[in-house]
């Protein structure tokens, strides 16, 4: 502990100096000594509300930085995919939450984000086609089946999620209701009410 308040003790100071620049070069030295410490990772979500401060290309620019740097870092992995995710870019967000799993399979913010990002997709996928003509059933049966695909893909997430994080229902049984009802498991979404009430 005493570690950890040393470490982010220059930082801090260069930041209440204001002196910004000095604060960033800081907080990237203290990062790279242990990137997925809780260490690492506060000083890269603070660089990140920093970087979002100045737009997208500031958060790509920084975030695109932290995964060349740190390949097999969960955390740099996983704000890699929260600068996609940010912008609704559920799909290539999926790629580095996904890598930030593999490293920790325990890693419950990677897993949720998993989970999240797959059932997002599964309902926009659903509101794009509720909104075509379709015109053979052949075409509506291909549609419905990739949002029940994509469903499917995001229920292991959200219950290794509930493993990992069983305090909070509110994050996990509402979607998981919505999943289990779309990929034809009644039983489980009926479970889930006993969380959402």
């Amino acid at each position: 502990e005493s570690h950890n308040f040393v470490l982010r003790a220059k930082p801090q100071m260069l930041k209440d100096q204001g002196k910004t620049e000095e604060w960033i070069v800081a907080m990237k030295e203290m990062i790279a000594l242990a990137p997925d410490s809780e260490v690492g990772e506060i000083g890269m979500q603070q660089l990140m509300a920093h970087y979002n401060s100045a737009g997208n290309e500031a958060v790509d620019a920084y975030t695109k930085e932290l995964v060349e740097k740190y390949p097999e870092s969960k955390v740099a992995n996983y704000c890699r995919g929260f600068a996609f995710y940010a912008k609704s870019d559920f799909s290539n967000a999926i790629t580095f939450f996904q890598k930030s799993v593999e490293i920790d399979p325990d890693y419950a913010d990677g897993v949720y984000n998993c989970g999240y990002c797959y059932y997002q997709n599964a309902l926009e996928k659903a509101r794009e086609i509720s909104g075509k003509k379709m015109k053979s059933q052949a075409a509506i049966k291909a549609a419905e089946d990739e949002v029940k695909s994509l469903f499917a893909k995001a229920a292991p997430y959200f219950e290794r999620y509930r493993e990992l994080d069983d305090k909070d229902p509110s994050k996990w049984a509402s979607p998981l209701k919505v999943i289990y009802n779309n990929i034809g498991e009644k039983e489980k979404a009926a479970e889930m009410d006993a969380y959402l009430n």
